[in-house]
């Protein structure tokens, strides 16, 4: 019975991982696994995920996307954003992308925040142009990406292979309430004939759950 009910366990932390929200642990994506627009010629893999976290430090809320590349603003155009479910309302949450192809099938989003650089995609490429967006999937319709909004109050920056996102508390009043947040994340890239995508989770999978301990440190 022992063994039996430790087997479940270990299921249940795969299926569903968590991990706390004041501290950092790193959620492991698979490297290689890019949705590549052409597999036999596009070799490079600019797009691909392979770690992500979400941690509070101090005031700040810290979301970092790892690549398996070092990401080079200056070459193509590129995307990184993830979406965060905060309270889990069905009724006006936004589930990326279509309700027959669901990324995460148990996510329905509260916020989108996304970071674009764009140097184009042919030679010779120009001065990178950042992006910095935010919508409210409450009160925006997700599904489109003509209600992002520039925010001055969030901040990314690209740290070798490693995209960073830092914003005040506060900013997401949700986030200051919830027990447990949901994350998806995904990542876009396009250089002359080739792009391609990476989720993380893979589409299909549960969201990335970080739960709040229970006795919340003096931080929050």
């Amino acid at each position: 019975m022992i063994q039996s009910a430790f087997k479940i366990l270990m299921l249940l932390q795969v299926l569903f991982p968590t991990t706390s929200f004041a501290e950092t642990i790193t959620q492991i994506d698979a490297e290689g696994d890019v949705q590549l627009n052409l597999p036999e010629v596009c070799q490079t893999l600019p797009a691909d995920i392979v770690s992500t976290s979400l941690r509070r430090e101090a005031s700040d809320y810290v979301v970092d996307m790892e690549m398996s590349q070092i990401v080079d603003p200056n070459a193509g155009y590129k995307e990184y954003y993830f979406w965060l479910d905060l309270n889990h309302d069905r009724t006006r949450g936004y589930q990326p992308y279509l309700s027959n192809s669901v990324t995460w099938p148990d996510l329905f989003a509260n916020y989108k925040i996304f970071y674009s650089v764009n140097a184009g995609v042919v030679p010779p490429f120009t001065l990178p142009k950042e992006r910095i967006r935010l919508q409210n999937c409450h009160d925006t319709n997700c599904a489109f990406d003509s209600d992002l909004h520039s925010s001055e109050e969030i901040s990314v920056s690209i740290f070798a292979n490693v995209v960073s996102f830092r914003w005040r508390a506060g900013l997401l009043p949700e986030l200051e309430k919830t027990k447990n947040i949901r994350v998806g994340y995904s990542s876009y890239y396009e250089l002359l004939e080739c792009n391609g995508e990476d989720n993380s989770p893979e589409w299909g999978e549960p969201a990335l759950q970080i739960k709040k301990p229970k006795s919340a440190p003096s931080a929050f």
